[in-house]
């Protein structure tokens, strides 16, 4: 084992990142389940002056005893500066409830992703993203806030590949017979993503999301495997 001092620097920023994110969301009462694939693609790009399309699909598969989902999602965007956009767009949820019919949620959401800039190795970008949730059999309409931090470190020129580390916290902002919570949800994650052209690239990892209920928290380990493609 190479010993910690001899590792490519970018390998020891990484390291140093995902123990802290580790220590942040070390359970208390937790149920952890068996490792779930998230597959995602991802499509986007421009296409007039300043105005961006995208579309993304991603499915969450669990085993027979856990709930699995189909998330669509289709975005309208605006680049106000090189790094800064703005989106709006519409969301659907299905979810398979094993031995029970499928619930589903649409959702209208305001989206503002900034580029924040480098420091040293990092790559530092946001993404915040407020949520108008529509619940099935849920009358009032649920408010939910959600900050991505996300911070990429090259192993490399541009096509290198790159380490990337992430934490999300969900906030609920009202509460509802369908989010009750202020403290809805967290997920971190940890990867490494690889140019595959000059418009894709594919990136895999580990994901740990927490649920926060009533009872126990609910902890969810999925596998992302995005492919996204700018047109």
């Amino acid at each position: 084992m190479p010993e910690i001092h001899s590792l490519h620097p970018a390998l020891r920023i990484a390291g140093a990142m995902l123990t802290a994110m580790a220590g942040c969301t070390a359970p208390l009462r937790a149920q952890a389940q068996a490792v779930q694939p998230w597959p995602t693609v991802l499509v986007s790009g421009p296409v007039a002056d300043g105005v961006l399309l995208s579309g993304e699909a991603t499915g969450r598969i669990a085993d027979n005893s856990r709930n699995s989902q189909i998330e669509t999602r289709f975005l309208v965007g605006h680049a106000f500066t090189r790094h800064v956009t703005g989106w709006i767009g519409y969301v659907h949820y299905e979810t398979y409830v094993p031995n029970a019919r499928n619930t589903h949620e649409s959702q209208v959401l305001g989206q503002v992703n900034w580029v924040i800039g480098t420091l040293g190795p990092l790559h530092i970008s946001t993404r915040t993203r407020l949520e108008q949730r529509f619940i099935g059999g849920v009358d009032a309409t649920s408010w939910r806030w959600r900050q991505q931090l996300r911070v990429s470190v090259p192993l490399g020129g541009k096509t290198a590949p790159s380490i990337a580390v992430s934490a999300e916290p969900f906030i609920a902002l009202n509460e509802t017979t369908g989010q009750r919570r202020t403290r809805d949800q967290l997920r971190t994650f940890v990867g490494i993503s690889v140019p595959v052209s000059p418009h894709a690239d594919i990136e895999i990892g580990y994901l740990n999301q927490r649920l926060y209920r009533a009872g126990p928290t609910l902890v969810n380990n999925a596998i992302p495997v995005n492919l996204t493609v700018h047109f």
